[in-house]
C-alpha cells in the first residue's frame, strides 16, 4: 500500500508543479517508479475470428461486433 501512496504523491505533485522543470524532475522519478514498482503486467492476447459470407458487404472489423452497415449483395 506504501507503494501506490508514493505514486499518487509523485503524481499529485507533478499536477501541482508550476515550474516546466519541476515537472521534468517529477516525470522522471514517476518513470524511475514504474521500473521499480510494475503497475501493470499484460496476462495475454486474445483475437476473435470472423467469418463472412462473400454476399456481405460493409462489414466493419473492431474489437466489437458492429451490426450496421451491413449489406446483403
Amino acid at each position: 500500500m506504501a507503494d501506490r501512496r508514493e505514486d499518487e504523491t509523485l503524481r499529485s505533485a507533478w499536477f501541482e508543479a508550476t515550474d516546466e522543470a519541476r515537472r521534468h524532475d517529477l516525470a522522471d522519478q514517476i518513470q524511475q517508479r514504474a521500473f521499480e514498482f510494475v503497475p501493470y503486467v499484460p496476462t495475454g492476447q486474445f483475437f476473435t475470428k470472423t467469418a463472412l459470407r462473400k454476399y456481405i458487404k460493409g462489414y466493419i472489423s473492431a474489437p466489437a461486433i458492429f451490426m450496421w452497415n451491413i449489406e446483403k449483395v
